[in-house]
């Protein structure tokens, strides 16, 4: 079936188009088309411009930053009460 998909992909037309051009059911080449576009993204074979996001979740990106006009920056790697907050900016 992947040679099928490679097929597919460098022929213009549609999912079900090809199907029927080559005698396959198109639900079946769809679920491989499927398969193999995940495998390909994961891979970094597909070229759609497109990369995948990850969000780091261990705190090395700040919740917020204050920024000064004269260029100091104060950042908040975690949640801090506001009345601290309403103290730094007074």
């Amino acid at each position: 079936m992947y040679e099928h998909y490679c097929s597919w992909k460098s022929s213009g037309v549609s999912q079900s188009e090809y199907s029927r051009l080559n005698d396959l059911a198109f639900g079946q080449f769809h679920y491989w088309v499927c398969k193999f576009r995940k495998e390909d993204t994961f891979s970094g074979k597909e070229s759609s411009g497109f990369v995948p996001l990850i969000v780091n979740a261990n705190g090395s990106f700040p919740i917020f930053e204050i920024n000064y006009a004269n260029g100091d920056r104060i950042s908040f790697h975690q949640a801090v009460d506001v009345s601290f907050v309403k103290a730094l900016l007074g």
